[in-house]
């Protein structure tokens, strides 16, 4: 196995290491390297096993075929994708992309919940729907529930 460039492939698309830091790294999509004028904006956070999805779309079209890739070695790794919520105006149209706020939902597999992985209740969606809510206001309706974690056997 090649490890002078290595590669992601999430989705059939395909991302190469832009920035490497002591405890993250960051990948971009390789149609980003190809061209100034329409670059592909899509990226990936890894940290440890966690993989963060942008919710920046690609430009593109999908490059990677399952068969090319079907014999390259595969790993466990917990998804968590970015999604932005789009307000939409008097009119009708949605708001500019930079007035919207990000908010991260976890794509965590029955896997991730049965290696121990703790969930906290906030970051879990309702079905159907983008729940945000404040830490503060889920305290009060819920009580503390870092001394409940604590007290458990």
């Amino acid at each position: 196995m090649a490890t002078k460039n290595p590669k992601i492939i999430l989705d059939e698309y395909q991302y190469l290491i832009y920035r490497k830091d002591t405890h993250k790294t960051v990948w971009m999509c390789t149609h980003y390297f190809r061209s100034k004028e329409n670059r592909c904006k899509s990226r990936l956070v890894t940290t440890g096993r966690n993989v963060t999805v942008s919710a920046d779309l690609h430009n593109h079209e999908r490059s990677v075929k399952p068969e090319r890739y079907s014999n390259m070695l595969s790993q466990v790794v917990y998804i968590i994708r970015e999604r932005v919520k789009h307000r939409l105006l008097r009119d009708g149209h949605e708001e500019p992309k930079n007035n919207c706020r990000r908010v991260r939902l976890s794509d965590l597999s029955q896997r991730a919940k049965s290696d121990g992985l703790d969930v906290h209740p906030v970051l879990q969606p309702a079905v159907g729907a983008l729940q945000v809510q404040d830490h503060h206001q889920w305290a009060q309706s819920h009580g503390d529930w870092s001394a409940r974690a604590r007290a458990a056997p």
